[in-house]
């Protein structure tokens, strides 16, 4: 694997993250087998502009949700993920769509909980830029 991890986050980005790990707490218990996930965009300001989380098993990746609202205002942000993306049976709609909602920087709670998807969604990003 090639994503690299940084420690050094501000207060700002640990309060987001909190934030983006509240919101995947909406679906305990309707996303089995699936973890608890979800997104928060933010502008270059910090401002939020969009968030999503997963709603059940096979619904849209929160990560898709959160572009979606933010309708390109992301563009130059930050993506608050608590769980980093980990798209099902080779779909890759949800880091394809931080890729294309122009996010320049990723803050990710932790890796993938499942081996085969830990580091892919972070080195993809990195990839992209």
């Amino acid at each position: 694997m090639t994503h690299r991890v940084r420690s050094h986050l501000t207060e700002r980005d640990v309060d987001v993250l909190v934030q983006t790990a509240e919101l995947s707490l909406d679906s305990v218990t309707k996303t089995q087998p699936h973890p608890n996930a979800g997104c928060i965009l933010t502008d270059t300001q910090g401002s939020i502009v969009g968030q999503g989380s997963l709603w059940a098993q096979g619904a849209e990746a929160p990560e898709v949700i959160a572009v979606k609202q933010a309708q390109g205002a992301a563009a130059g942000g930050t993506a608050y993920l608590n769980l980093e993306a980990g798209d099902c049976h080779g779909d890759t709609a949800a880091i394809q769509a931080l890729i294309h909602s122009g996010v320049k920087r990723c803050v990710v709670g932790m890796l993938h909980p499942l081996e085969h998807s830990r580091g892919k969604a972070v080195d993809a990003l990195l990839s992209a830029g």
